[in-house]
């Protein structure tokens, strides 16, 4: 259904329906804290839901083969790859000569640079640009690579949907730190399997608290009122027994 929507359309509407600068937020909170090699998949995972929150559910994140968004209303796959400094510099923010872009990975040789069921539209983004090219646009900058297909798209083929602008990003001191909280969840999940018997460990023994005495009221009024009249006695040398001292209490409390 690409055919009935030219790419300058379906960029003026990205870039209307789209809270980019939130999304940039996104990006710039996130750092480098994703950039290892375990880690890029989670990094991918949160910039396209984070397209998918930015546009209001215009946008639905569907994580599929070959798309990663559908266009509610229009009926439009689109495929999203981030890759930093990849349109722009980030320090002069002149446009690169091309855009190269990871397309497709393939687990065998790559024959063709046709791509069976292609989204509609490919969107690129670095941190602070986004521009989107059709797929019958970029197929003929497409190009076999040893492992998939890669892009080598002349900069001004691809319709830019924003381009870098001067403004300085601040970080959210709040903001939660994603690797901390994933391997706390992470811990979490594996805690909450109890241990086999005789496996348990420091964390899989509950701390006892040692029990304290119970204590009434009578006692510590019955133990104050004997320190108080053995002290009276002691400093008037007036012998004391206990049964002496008990009798002071219960003449003390009206007891016969």
């Amino acid at each position: 259904m690409a055919e009935t929507h030219t790419t300058a359309t379906i960029a003026e509407r990205y870039k209307n329906i789209i809270d980019w600068k939130r999304w940039f937020q996104v990006v710039h909170q996130l750092g480098d804290q994703c950039n290892g090699r375990k880690d890029r998949f989670d990094k991918a995972d949160i910039l396209e839901q984070a397209i998918e929150i930015c546009s209001n559910e215009k946008l639905t994140w569907v994580d599929g083969i070959g798309r990663d968004h559908h266009d509610n209303e229009l009926n439009l796959d689109i495929e999203f790859k981030f890759s930093q400094k990849s349109m722009f510099s980030p320090t002069t923010k002149k446009p690169t000569k091309f855009v190269k872009m990871k397309i497709k990975n393939s687990l065998g040789e790559t024959k063709t640079t046709h791509i069976e069921d292609p989204a509609d539209f490919y969107m690129f983004a670095q941190q602070d640009a986004v521009g989107i090219i059709s797929y019958a646009e970029m197929l003929p900058y497409l190009k076999i690579v040893g492992d998939g297909l890669s892009t080598q798209i002349p900069h001004d083929k691809i319709t830019y949907i924003i381009t870098p602008q001067n403004e300085t990003l601040s970080t959210n001191p709040d903001c939660m730190d994603y690797k901390a909280r994933k391997r706390a969840m992470q811990r979490e999940f594996i805690m909450s399997i109890p241990a086999s018997s005789g496996f348990q460990t420091a964390e899989d023994t509950p701390e006892v608290v040692p029990s304290t005495p119970e204590v009434h009221l009578d006692d510590l009024e019955e133990a104050n009122l004997l320190a108080v009249i053995a002290a009276s006695k002691a400093e008037h040398e007036t012998p004391t027994s206990q049964d002496s001292l008990l009798n002071d209490i219960e003449l003390a409390f009206g007891i016969h």
